[in-house]
């Protein structure tokens, strides 16, 4: 027997099944408890309750949405730092190669300039700290390409021997 009831009409319509947890709750949209009352051991009767998940289903909801934007913004903002990390550690690497290129190409007074003082940075001052060029040293880039390879044959034969006694060792 029913004593007391109230809220929604059409929820109090709806037959009562108490729900273990709120994940059953989610087939009806309603969680349904029951509670005895009970005094000096005697059962009196029960009372069930019924509350709608709705505004629960919605924080969810919402929270995932929430978390899906932080975690996204927190990836951008990673990548975007890591670029920025990433240029800036190698910008030093780009002008000694830079440098590289230009003496291997025969300027050999190019300088490199220097920022910093790191490992990289020593390498660039070394490379800076040389004599400048003889005019004899600017013409040697001419004079190899010139000069027939000779040198190539015998190269190859030493590279062969060192190669077949390194394979009798291991």
């Amino acid at each position: 027997t029913t004593l007391s009831q109230g809220g929604d009409g059409s929820a109090l319509d709806q037959p009562f099944a108490e729900d273990q947890s709120v994940d059953q709750a989610s087939s009806d949209g309603r969680l349904d408890v029951q509670a005895p009352i009970t005094v000096g051991g005697t059962e009196f009767g029960h009372v069930e309750l019924g509350l709608s998940t709705a505004t629960l289903d919605s924080t969810f909801g919402d929270a995932l949405t929430w978390m899906v934007g932080i975690a996204l913004s927190e990836m951008g903002l990673v990548a975007l730092l890591g670029l920025a990390l990433g240029h800036y550690l190698t910008r030093q690497l780009v002008r000694l190669n830079h440098g590289a290129e230009k003496v291997a190409g025969g300027d050999f007074g190019h300088q490199i300039p220097v920022v910093g003082r790191d490992e990289l940075a020593e390498t660039a001052k070394a490379s800076t700290r040389c004599p400048p060029p003889s005019p004899t040293m600017r013409q040697l880039p001419k004079k190899r390409a010139k000069r027939p390879r000779r040198a190539a044959p015998s190269l190859k034969a030493r590279s062969r021997t060192r190669s077949t006694a390194w394979a009798m060792l291991f």
